[in-house]
């Protein structure tokens, strides 16, 4: 039995060697010659991506696909070629609560010197064209748009820039009436200064007022820009413009509304007096009401030797809010004089304070750093973003943390198959997590023979994992009897398949091969030692192999006096 044993244990060894590079997903997909900037889940659990794909002239078309949420199989696909047929792209993407589809970016109408902002509304089941909006600014320049919400009627709201005559380009938020499409008000804000002003964030409160995020361009330089408008007419409530001590470039990236409608923004701000010049990574909550700035924090990565200034850059290119109204933000922070590059950086605040509950920063490269954040019904959170790796170079990360401590939970990487370089490489752009906890990240995956590839992933909140083995009956039993095991399993993406051996005392042997069943019937016709093993996995995992930790055995004797003993690996 003590040999037996032994050998059982150097073949579970073997299992853990498969098992470091069998990654607990649940469906990817690549779809060659573009990438993804957005995605969205829809009431039943369906996954909405908005990017661009190369077309026939070889330029990038604004593209949204719509997919089975379960199997990843493509459900639809609209390609929204402009006048010029040159290119464009999807920026936003969001679904209202009849399941219906919005997505924002741009289209080119003059070949590669005029873009509209366009935004469309596409039928949720089939994929039809609902109604289209095309803006221009009145300069007929590059007009973007970057980002879509919709109010609890329906209605939609686009933020972007328009180029307008005399002003450059301006900080802009549209509103459409969501059944037709028709503009209802438009804001064009035009810093002091006259340079280039835009917006990266757009949100709706619970009274279905709007709030915007963006740069804009007043005698200081460049200010972290939010602003307040009223829902039904576009009034401007307020505007805070906030210039960094050192009048660098401040800007915001992304914005969130709480449930009590205090706003939080977050991005960059030169408020520390650094010599190298640089901004860093900036979260700032503002009063929903009146404006007035509640607290702001600014992660300083390290300090100079012999002083107290802050030495290094960062910016945060993502912020929600979870349930309980605290903060979580995500970029990234450069400590130059650490040693290290970029690091991959979230963190979490108290809402109320603004006091840091925790901080994780991944440094696996030179160039780490986070693009976007969820929270899920457990206040957990999950980032994506970039990791630079010394043997796959810089890759597609997914990173879910624990929401209370910050520990890492798991994290999901993605190298595609090309040779990765500063031009050229992996990166998820977009996250969301779906009403049973799930992860969807999408972005662009660089491959051999095809280039950047349009990129959605989907994975298990939580990893699969193994708890054990039990049999009906008690070890050990007369030859001939029949005896059902049952496996017990947490996590992974239903439905889960079993693959069940049987170990004789000399080698393995297929007994069942994968199905649905997570219990297995045997007759031992003989007596001796013996183990049964099992493999689990998700249904829609391709390999011939266990999913993350789900494998285990227990040992199980025929006419020898034992008792049953689980063993798992």
């Amino acid at each position: 039995m003590k040999t037996m044993k032994s050998l059982v244990m150097a073949l579970v060894g073997t299992y853990s060697l498969l098992l470091s590079w069998s990654e607990a997903w649940a469906w990817e997909v690549k779809i060659a010659g573009g990438g993804a900037n957005a995605v969205a889940v829809d009431g039943v659990g369906n996954v909405v991506v908005a990017g661009g794909i190369l077309n026939g002239n070889g330029a990038s078309s604004f593209t949204v696909i719509k997919f089975n949420g379960v199997s990843g199989a493509e459900l639809w696909r609209q390609v929204i070629i402009g006048t010029a047929n040159s290119n464009g792209g999807a920026g936003a993407v969001t679904v209202d609560a009849a399941g219906n589809v919005i997505a924002a970016g741009i289209t080119n109408v003059i070949n590669y010197i005029s873009n509209t902002i366009t935004v469309v509304k596409l039928d949720g089941v089939s994929g039809a064209e609902l109604w289209r909006e095309d803006i221009h600014g009145s300069a007929n320049g590059q007009d973007s748009a970057d980002a879509i919400a919709v109010d609890a009627a329906g209605n939609v709201v686009v933020a972007g820039s328009t180029v307008n005559t005399g002003s450059s380009s301006d900080f802009t938020v549209v509103k459409f009436d969501g059944a037709s499409g028709a503009e209802l008000w438009r804001q064009a804000i035009n810093g002091t200064a006259n340079g280039p002003d835009w917006a990266n964030a757009v949100a709706v409160d619970v009274a279905g007022n709007v709030v915007g995020a963006g740069v804009t361009y007043n005698s200081g330089g460049w200010d972290f820009t939010v602003v307040k408008f009223d829902g039904a007419t576009g009034a401007k409530l307020w505007q805070k413009d906030i210039n960094g001590i050192e009048d660098g470039f401040d800007y915001a990236n992304a914005l969130a509304v709480d449930g009590a409608g205090n706003v939080v923004a977050s991005g960059a701000t030169s408020d520390v007096v650094d010599p190298v010049g640089d901004e860093t990574f900036t979260v700032i909550k503002f009063d929903g009401v009146t404006g007035v700035e509640l607290w702001r924090k600014v992660v300083i990565p390290g300090t100079f030797p012999g002083s107290v200034l802050a030495n290094g850059s960062g910016w945060a290119n993502a912020v929600t809010v979870d349930a309980a109204g605290n903060v979580v933000a995500a970029g990234h922070i450069h400590a130059h004089n650490t040693g290290t590059s970029s690091e991959f950086t979230v963190v979490k605040f108290d809402g109320a304070s603004g006091a840091e509950f925790w901080r994780n920063m991944i440094n696996a490269g030179a160039n780490d750093l986070a693009n976007a954040v969820a929270v899920d019904a457990a206040g957990n959170v999950t980032a994506a973003g970039i990791s630079e790796n010394p043997n796959t170079g810089i890759d597609f990360i997914v990173v879910k943390f624990d929401g209370a401590t910050g520990q890492e939970l798991w994290r999901h990487l993605i190298d595609g198959s090309g040779p990765d370089s500063y031009d050229n490489y992996d990166s998820a752009h977009a996250v969301v997590v779906d009403a049973a906890g799930n992860v969807i990240a999408a972005g662009h995956t660089y491959n051999a023979g095809t280039g950047n590839d349009f990129t959605v992933v989907k994975l298990p909140g939580t990893p699969m994992k193994y708890l054990g083995l039990t049999a009906d009956l008690t070890s050990p039993q007369p030859g001939g009897t029949t005896i059902t095991f049952a496996a017990a399993t947490m996590g992974g993406l239903a439905p889960l398949q079993y693959k069940w051996w049987v170990y004789d005392g000399y080698s393995w042997s297929l007994a069942k091969d994968w199905s649905t069943s997570s219990s297995f019937t045997w007759t031992a016709g003989v007596g001796g030692n013996y183990y049964i093993g099992v493999w689990v996995k998700s249904s829609l995992n391709p390999a011939d192999a266990p999913e993350g930790s789900a494998y285990g055995s227990v040992p199980f004797d025929i006419n020898l006096p034992l008792a049953l003993i689980s063993s798992a690996p």
